[in-house]
């Protein structure tokens, strides 16, 4: 026979700790003297913070319509066949990290909130964003992490009538993102596309990998970091990674943001600087040769002189 149907919610009982009614369970002050229960769903929110570790590997632990918020030191892990579809018409991203927690994208896919006004539910025109590592605190050391694979995609929103949403966003002091490989891409809108990385206000962006559809944008202290053999045209880097991929991209700076192409041993870059010593071939500057003195020119001259002088004294003895 089927089981059961779920019982529907039920008010907490005395004593629990529960949300205040303005504010969302991410916003609600740490009481380390009550335990937490995990996951914590409100309307299409769902919230793990209890410092363990989640996987989703496949369609019966996936999400559809909902938006994860992971905190306070949780872990997510997402491999092959899992997703998180965020609802539409929401400002909210399908995941969003914060404070201490971190991300592990190994595969799957992540998709931003799809914005179309003709539809009942919201009343956003832009796109959501896929996935924000935020800081949440004051301090760099409750900065969120992600490490993203090859075989992972991650998308932002689409939006008929506005902008698209970004895929990746980083922010804050101590939030960082690996990117080794995987798919990024903005989201589609009728008065702009979304980002594939946006990179802020402290945040780091490690890019090793992967493939970039929309523009990347550094902004006030944020930092993306291109690792291999890179080549910079105003705006647009061009160049490779160690696996040998090719990645041609628009990474503006704004603020104090910052685009730094790195240059790593693995990858031969033959027209780079040479910086440091490697062991790769490099072209290095033109040596310069020091430039004599004056008293230095004269004292030659006056030795060239004597060398001819004597040169034709020996021409007339020999005749």
């Amino acid at each position: 026979p089927p089981p059961p149907p779920a019982p529907p919610p039920q008010p907490a009982e005395e004593g629990v700790l529960t949300l205040p009614p303005a504010a969302p369970a991410w916003m609600a002050p740490v009481d380390p003297t009550v335990p937490t229960s995990s996951p914590v769903e409100f309307s299409d929110i769902t919230q793990y913070n209890d410092g363990a570790v989640y996987t989703i590997d496949s369609e019966g632990s996936s999400f559809t319509d909902e938006s994860l918020v992971i905190t306070r030191g949780t872990t997510l892990v997402l491999d092959a066949d899992g997703y998180v579809e965020a609802p539409l018409n929401t400002d909210w991203p399908a995941l969003r990290f914060s404070i201490s927690s971190k991300f592990v994208g190994n595969g799957g896919s992540v998709l931003g909130s799809y914005a179309d006004t003709s539809y009942v539910e919201g009343d956003y025109e832009n796109g959501g964003d896929a996935i924000h590592l935020n800081n949440g605190q004051s301090g760099s050391d409750t900065g969120s992490t992600g490490e993203f694979r090859a075989g992972i995609n991650v998308m932002g929103g689409n939006a008929p009538g506005g902008v698209g949403g970004d895929a990746l966003s980083v922010n804050g002091f101590g939030s960082e993102a690996s990117i080794f490989g995987g798919n990024f891409v903005g989201g589609t809108g009728l008065k702009g596309d979304g980002l594939s990385l946006n990179v802020l206000n402290g945040g780091i962006a490690h890019v090793r990998g992967g493939t970039f559809g929309g523009d990347m944008v550094a902004r006030s202290g944020g930092t993306i970091l291109l690792y291999g053999c890179f080549k910079q045209d105003g705006d647009v880097y061009r160049g490779i990674f160690q696996d040998e991929t090719e990645l041609v991209v628009t990474a503006r700076t704004t603020s104090g943001g910052d685009v730094i192409p790195v240059a790593i041993a693995e990858v031969e870059c033959e027209d780079a600087p040479s910086m440091e010593p490697t062991n790769y071939p490099t072209v290095s500057p033109r040596p310069t040769v020091p430039r004599p003195s004056d008293s230095c020119r004269h004292g030659a001259t006056v030795a060239i002189h004597l060398l001819v002088g004597i040169h034709l004294m020996l021409c007339l003895l020999k005749s």
